[in-house]
C-alpha cells in the first residue's frame, strides 16, 4: 500500500526525475580493463532545460571536435529520438545538434556498425518490438532504413558481435531487461534476420548492454549495466569467450560515477574511439535529498 502511495507521489511531483549528460575522458582500454579507471571526465556544456542526452556512440573525432550519436530525451513528452551531436573539444560546448531519426515510439542506444565503408546504426526500439538497421550518411545526415533484423520481440540495448564467420547479437528482453539473462541471436549474414540461438547467465541485475563490445589485447569485452541498487547505477566489464558453441561471460571489473562530479548518481553507457578516448554518460537527481528519504522508506518497508 505504501509503495503504491509513493508511486502516486512520484507521478505528481516527480521526485526521482534525473538529468543525464555526456562526458569524455582520455582513458585507454588498458586503464579501463586492467585498473577499472575511467580517467578524468570532461562534461558537455549546454543550457537545455527541456531535454537530456545519454547513450553516446562515436562517429568520429578530430583535432578539434567530438562527433557522436546520442539518445536525445524530450523530458516534457518523455520520448527519445536519435540525434547527432558535435562538441567543441576545447570549450566542451555543443557546436551542432541534429535530429537524424524520430519515430512515434521511444528510441535510444544508437549502436553503430561500420561495414563496407558505410555507417549503420541499430537503435533500441523495444516499444515497437523490432530492431532495424539504418544507413547513415554523415555528409548530409541522411538516414535510410535498410533491414529488419529482429521482429516481434522487445529487445533492449542490442550488441553486435562478429566471431570468425559467425554473426551474433546479444540483448535482453523486456520485461526482464535488467536481470541476469542475456539472449543470443545469430544470422547467416551481418544484415540478415537474426534468430534466437541461446542464452547465458550473468550476475544478478547486470544483463543489460552498456555500449559496444570491444576488443583489447586479443580478447572481447562486453560492457553491461549494474542496476542492482538503481537503474544505470554503474557499468560491468566482462570477458566474452566462445567454448563449444557456447558464449561464456566472465566478470572482470565494475566501475561507478566519480566522487565530486555533478553527475554522481549513476552511468550506463561507455564507448571507445580507437583505444584511447572514452565517451560515457552520467546522471544526477533533481531532488537528491528527497530521493534518499524515499529510498530509505522503501528499503524499510520491503
Amino acid at each position: 500500500m505504501l509503495i503504491d502511495i509513493l508511486r502516486c507521489i512520484n507521478e505528481i511531483i516527480q521526485y526521482n526525475a534525473v538529468q543525464w549528460n555526456i562526458g569524455f575522458s582520455n582513458c585507454t582500454k588498458e586503464q579501463l580493463v586492467e585498473n577499472g579507471s575511467i580517467g578524468t571526465i570532461r562534461w558537455v556544456k549546454h543550457q537545455f532545460k527541456d531535454r537530456w542526452f545519454a547513450d553516446p556512440f562515436f562517429l568520429d573525432t578530430t583535432e578539434n571536435e567530438y562527433d557522436i550519436l546520442v539518445e536525445e530525451m524530450d523530458t516534457i513528452n518523455k520520448k527519445g529520438k536519435i540525434s547527432r551531436m558535435i562538441i567543441n573539444k576545447e570549450s566542451m560546448e555543443i557546436k551542432s545538434l541534429t535530429t537524424i531519426l524520430e519515430l512515434p515510439t521511444h528510441l535510444s542506444f544508437p549502436n553503430i556498425l561500420c561495414k563496407n565503408g558505410n555507417i549503420y546504426f541499430y537503435p533500441e526500439n523495444a516499444e515497437s518490438c523490432t530492431l532495424d538497421f539504418y544507413l547513415f550518411n554523415p555528409k548530409n545526415n541522411e538516414v535510410r532504413k535498410q533491414d529488419n533484423i529482429i521482429q516481434n520481440l522487445p529487445i533492449v540495448d542490442a550488441q553486435f558481435l562478429e566471431i570468425g564467420e559467425r554473426f551474433l547479437l546479444l540483448g535482453t528482453i523486456k520485461p526482464n531487461q535488467s536481470k541476469d539473462t542475456v539472449t543470443v541471436f545469430e544470422s547467416t549474414k551481418w544484415n540478415g534476420e537474426f534468430q534466437k540461438k541461446g542464452e547465458f547467465k550473468v550476475a544478478a541485475r547486470t544483463a543489460r548492454g552498456a555500449g559496444k563490445i570491444f576488443k583489447y589485447n586479443g580478447n572481447l569485452y562486453r560492457p553491461s549495466q549494474d542496476s542492482a541498487k538503481a537503474y544505470g547505477n554503474g557499468v560491468v566489464i566482462s570477458k566474452i569467450d566462445l567454448n563449444n558453441e557456447q558464449l561464456i561471460s566472465t566478470e572482470i571489473k565494475r566501475f561507478y560515477p566519480q566522487k565530486g562530479t555533478i553527475y554522481n548518481a549513476g552511468l550506463h553507457t561507455i564507448n571507445f574511439f580507437h583505444d584511447n578516448i572514452l565517451v560515457l554518460d552520467g546522471y544526477y537527481y533533481n531532488n537528491p535529498t528527497l530521493v534518499k528519504i524515499i529510498n530509505k522508506i522503501k528499503a524499510f518497508i520491503q
